[in-house]
């Protein structure tokens, strides 16, 4: 999808997976346009300014005590001053094993930051948003809870280090 000095349009329900090269292009000149429901693998939704957007492979591991949810977007300005604000859907089977309500979108660019400003999560409507003004790879992640162990059927976790007759038990 290409759009130049085209601006208030509304897209909806697309699919724009598999390209070479871009999904959505927008030109610096194209702005308020909303767009929801694309496909791309994953599925976003967006209102922008002047932006370039394709999915994306994981490119460097999580940080540590986040995991990812297997959606990632490569977006990059077209204009000094393009944004776009950025939902990106998710379905129960995602999140497994995670705290859905930790959920936000962190950018990788040379190394994993979470996304400053506007950024959370709707639990009800199962979608990770953020107001984008930096640029990079995007992605959800949550916290990952700690593991818990039993002993004896006693909880050992990273907060209860001493076991069964006063022994360390390592976490």
């Amino acid at each position: 999808i290409y759009l130049s000095n085209s601006s208030s349009n509304t897209l909806t329900s697309n699919n724009a997976s598999n390209n070479i090269l871009w999904a959505f292009y927008s030109t610096s000149n194209s702005i308020n346009n909303t767009v929801t429901n694309l496909t791309i693998n994953p599925t976003i939704s967006f209102k922008s300014k002047g932006v370039a957007i394709k999915s994306s492979s994981s490119p460097a591991s999580d940080p540590s005590g986040y995991k990812n949810i297997s959606k990632f977007i490569n977006a990059t300005n077209n204009s000094a001053n393009s944004w776009f604000f950025l939902n990106v859907s998710y379905i129960g089977s995602d999140v497994a094993g995670m705290n859905e309500s930790s959920l936000n979108i962190w950018r990788y660019n040379g190394s994993w930051s979470k996304v400053a400003g506007i950024n959370g999560v709707n639990t009800v409507q199962k979608y990770v948003y953020a107001n984008i003004t930096s640029f990079g790879i995007f992605a959800p992640m949550g916290d990952v809870p700690p593991t818990s162990r039993f002993i004896n059927g006693t909880v050992m976790d990273s907060f209860n280090k001493i076991g069964i007759a006063g022994a360390i038990v390592s976490t």
